[in-house]
């Protein structure tokens, strides 16, 4: 058949325009990835930056490098298949095979755990309490004692509901606040486990890493290493006070934490690539993993009991939670969504801009400062926005001064700058890690002064006055750690973290 010549000519204006498209998205896409590239690289410079990057727009990736060493000591460069341990982005994979579940009708998020696992000890925490860390389940602390006892000891998943029955209550109702559980998450892999009758990493990589083309992709457990020369080595600083970084698992604090979580499956443990964490994004952008209407729930801001939405700690602005999933809430007319990880040595950084079809994955090795701002800095870019200004962390200046010139330089150098708000910024829980780092390293006196000063910036908020309180405890100073224990209690009424202490003072 033969056709008219306005079909031809509107075919023709078709092609036009799709070679337009092209064009303008080339004459875009070079100098995004120059600057791009000149951020990426002046953060390596500054040894702010060892790792791999990946950024896409709509599908197609723009922008992808690779900075520093692998592993240090033999001089083995970062390469694109490197491997990283993810931490708790890990926690994406059994978000989505819970949420899978539910689309299959084996549990509903309103299930309290006690249908699944019958020996759990609390009645009325939810499946969906656990996916949105609002079930008021303890941390890793549920562990320490365990540790104490035996530093050698390998914890695993049949642990966990002896270790909440040992801790004993939860430190809020659920569905009252918003707390980070990485527990509550590994009860949520044994949920999977007991539905399915599959072990945890043999459903993800049938469901989830198979279906989304992820061949890279698996879980490393103190209790089933696995051997791979293309998994980097993670080096953090010893203290931070320190000018150089050694490796992550010969530091102490770190070995305490590795221990206690390297062999619980569902929050952590797995390793990834950028590519394969690029198919993941992918495939859930193409429903493969989970129906349309499933992430619409999961990338929905949640209630808590009062009606109010949870509220996470902010770390890459204002942020909300979903089913699994945290949830940037400054820009209303955009739907971002993300997860971070961060252990030993290494971060991890999963976002996706769902209205602008934009990825951003950094997976670092090297504990790097500034890696959240880094990340907004290329999201800026890719905008086409005005940068933020790299800011200094005084928590970290203020360490570095303590140590070099004492605590009265410090303190003086610290009031000078907290008020160029330009170039310093100040937050509370880095300042009071500060704190608990010279106490853990024989500068008890230096880090009360820091607690201390936390107490004086901070002087309507509870923490402060608890963490100087535990402190003061550690010291043996008892009747001051009383005192400052009834404030924290006095700003925070009924607070049940705080009247733990409180107990295990009156007890001794």
């Amino acid at each position: 058949m033969v056709e008219s010549p306005r079909i031809n000519s509107v075919k023709l204006a078709i092609g036009l325009l799709a070679i337009a498209i092209v064009l303008g998205q080339s004459v875009w896409a070079q100098p995004v990835v120059t600057r791009l590239d000149s951020l990426f690289s002046a953060r390596h410079n500054k040894s702010q930056l060892s790792g791999n990057v990946l950024i896409a727009q709509q599908g197609t990736v723009v922008y992808q490098r690779s900075f520093g060493y692998a592993d240090r000591e033999n001089k083995i460069r970062m390469t694109k298949p490197s491997r990283f341990h993810l931490a708790s982005t890990s926690k994406l994979f059994t978000a989505v095979a819970i949420l899978q579940l539910k689309e299959k009708g084996l549990i509903k998020l309103t299930d309290p755990i006690r249908k699944y696992l019958p020996d759990f000890p609390y009645t009325r925490i939810t499946v969906w309490h656990l996916l949105t860390h609002t079930s008021g389940l303890p941390d890793f602390q549920i562990f320490e004692p365990y540790y104490q006892q035996d530093p050698k000891r390998i914890l695993t998943n049949a642990d966990l509901i002896p270790a909440l029955k040992r801790y004993g209550k939860v430190l809020f109702e659920p569905g009252e606040k918003w707390s980070y559980s990485s527990p509550g998450t590994a009860l949520l892999a044994a949920i999977v486990e007991k539905m399915t009758r599959l072990p945890f990493e043999q459903y993800l990589k049938k469901q989830i890493w198979t279906v989304s083309g992820m061949h890279h992709t698996y879980i490393n457990s103190l209790s089933a290493l696995v051997h791979d020369e293309k998994r980097v080595k993670n080096y953090a600083y010893p203290t931070l006070f320190s000018d150089s970084v050694q490796l992550a698992d010969s530091i102490p604090r770190h070995q305490e934490f590795a221990q206690e979580s390297g062999a619980l499956i569902g929050p952590g443990l797995v390793v990834s690539d950028m590519d394969d964490l690029f198919l993941f994004d992918q495939a859930l952008s193409a429903g493969k993993l989970l129906k349309p209407a499933t992430m619409e729930e999961a990338f929905t801001p949640i209630k808590l009991n009062n009606g109010h939405y949870a509220q996470p700690e902010p770390f890459l602005g204002k942020t909300a939670f979903g089913l699994g999933w945290f949830i940037l809430t400054e820009d209303p007319t955009r739907k971002v969504v993300l997860h971070t990880g961060k252990q030993g040595g290494l971060v991890s950084i999963f976002i996706r801009d769902l209205t602008r079809q934009q990825t951003f994955i950094l997976l670092d090795n090297s504990e790097s400062y500034g890696l959240n701002n880094t990340t907004l800095n290329a999201i800026r870019i890719v905008d086409n926005r005005p940068l933020l200004a790299l800011k200094e962390s005084l928590s970290f200046i203020y360490a570095k001064d303590i140590i070099k010139h004492g605590t009265d330089y410090a303190v003086s150098h610290f009031n000078q700058l907290k008020s160029d708000t330009l170039h310093y910024y100040l937050n509370l829980f880095e300042l009071d890690y500060v704190g608990h780092q010279l106490m853990a390293n024989h500068q008890a006196e230096r880090g009360l002064e820091t607690l201390r000063l936390l107490t004086q910036l901070n002087p309507a908020n509870w923490f402060p006055y608890y963490s100087y309180g535990k402190a003061l405890l550690t010291s043996g100073k008892k009747e001051e750690a009383a005192m400052s224990l009834a404030k924290s209690l006095s700003l925070s009424p009924g607070n049940k973290e705080v009247q733990q202490v409180v107990d295990q003072l009156k007890s001794n």
